[in-house]
């Protein structure tokens, strides 16, 4: 039998059904209901009913904020998309086979309204109501049209199987379906049917992030179900790319080590790879990175300038051979950057901490060419990984006061002052940089004159 989390259900507070409107007032603000009233009014001039649904209802109810909407539209949803971007001057993007579309709204109309001032832009997602069949397991469905209560049952789980009603003569209906805002309220992670996991075992991740992200916990015939797929080894009949795609989801979620743990006891993470266990190992390199993700994030004001799931996904494939880590990414379809950043931190990271754990002294240039060019996430990394203090205060160091120095000269200069371009003259103001950051040069003159004098060979 599956284990079940330990970790207690987040408080939430729940509110009855009549009070869905007023709740929608107080968690929403003035742009979002501005949008959602035009949705509503444009849906009865253009003869369609529409509906809010899926995790923005989840996440109003329990008071998340959640400002991407989810609209699903008895009728011609791309029509009525069009229509919309037309209104709100937004861009459409269509999918015709599955009869949905999203539009886009930019940051001019976001600032206009109060409550959003934060977001750069919105993102509006129009879906025909529809019911899906699965001709094949773990393959996309096909579709067709249908109603808002068999639209709900299509969903993953019960606690995503609500809808409101944004239409003028019931607006703020509460629709839940199947047990929906019990299960929310009991913080139960159901499935729909018995036949979920089979349809999309990736519903399996799913299971595991929102269990995670909420503090609830996957009930037991549905941990059986989940049990009962990868015993039948469903993750095999699924597309690597939508298994790269939930395991990035996970690893976003603030609680990333309890859902890796919860994802190897549900024995999900050998499809990933055989050779990545959850154990000690993983357990301190994800604390460390949490704590690293933290103190870098509170030193820059914001944490947007690196992919912290990059990090544990590098620390998950630490046991994984650097050609089989490469092959792996290659079949996620992971991007050259994003693999790059890995396959280096796999190949360099040992060494260079053990050249920065070194106690004789070295001049901070040396520390610098020797960490200039990494990427952000790959200097993270190092600070989670190195256990020396040393190591660390040098990495500290590089960030806090050496990364951005910049000379007050440069080619232009030289040349002004009779230095002719020639294979010298990218070495002299690579070594006039490296003076002025061991403390050498601090003068612009000082560095014209160093430049010239290591150009002529002067300084060696």
């Amino acid at each position: 039998m599956l284990k079940k989390s330990k970790k207690k259900s987040m408080r939430h507070r729940f509110f009855a059904p009549q009070n869905i409107k007023r709740r929608m007032q107080a968690m929403l603000g003035a742009g979002i209901l501005s949008i959602i009233n035009m949705i509503s009014k444009k849906a009865k001039d253009e003869g369609v009913r529409v509906y809010l649904v899926g995790g923005f209802v989840r996440d109003m109810i329990l008071g998340v904020k959640n400002y991407d909407l989810d609209v699903v539209v008895e009728g011609d949803a791309i029509g009525f998309a069009s229509v919309m971007a037309r209104v709100l001057k937004g861009s459409l993007v269509a999918h015709h086979r599955f009869g949905t579309a999203t539009v886009i709204k930019g940051r001019r109309l976001i600032r206009s309204f109060a409550g959003i001032k934060t977001a750069n832009n919105i993102r509006i997602d129009f879906a025909a109501a529809r019911r899906e069949f699965y001709e094949k397991p773990a393959v996309l469905p096909a579709v067709e049209f249908a109603g808002i209560k068999e639209d709900l049952f299509r969903r993953d789980f019960t606690i995503n199987a609500m809808a409101v009603s944004i239409n003028s003569d019931d607006f703020g209906r509460l629709i839940s379906c199947f047990g929906a805002k019990e299960d929310l309220e009991k913080g139960i992670i159901r499935a729909l049917h018995d036949k979920s996991f089979i349809d999309d075992p990736t519903r399996i991740f799913r299971a595991v992030r929102f269990e995670q992200r909420f503090g609830f916990k996957i009930e037991e015939h549905t941990a059986g179900l989940i049990k009962n797929a990868v015993d039948l080894k469903m993750f095999e009949r699924t597309h690597p790319h939508r298994i790269k795609d939930e395991m990035t989801a996970i690893l976003k979620e603030k609680e990333a080590l309890n859902a890796v743990k919860r994802m190897d006891e549900l024995h999900e993470l050998r499809f990933i790879h055989p050779n990545i266990v959850f154990n000690s190992k993983i357990r301190r390199s994800f604390r460390s990175i949490d704590k690293t993700v933290k103190w870098f994030a509170a030193r820059n004001g914001k944490d947007n300038e690196f992919d912290a799931w990059l990090l544990y996904f590098t620390a998950l494939l630490d046991n994984v051979p650097h050609g089989q880590a490469g092959r792996l990414m290659d079949k996620f379809g992971m991007s050259n950057e994003d693999r790059g950043k890995v396959l280096l931190h796999k190949s360099r990271s040992a060494l260079i901490i053990k050249f920065l754990s070194d106690g004789r002294i070295k001049a901070p240039s040396r520390i610098f060419r020797t960490l200039e060019g990494l990427s952000c996430e790959n200097i993270l990394m190092l600070i989670a990984g190195a256990d020396n203090k040393k190591a660390k205060k040098r990495i500290c160091d590089f960030l806090d006061k050496y990364k951005d120095i910049k000379l007050k000269i440069d080619g232009v200069d030289l040349k002004r002052a009779g230095v002719k371009p020639g294979p010298r003259f990218g070495r002299a103001l690579e070594m006039t940089l490296d003076a002025k950051i061991d403390g050498k040069l601090r003068k612009r003159g000082d560095e014209l004159l160093f430049a010239q004098q290591v150009y002529n060979n002067q300084i060696r």
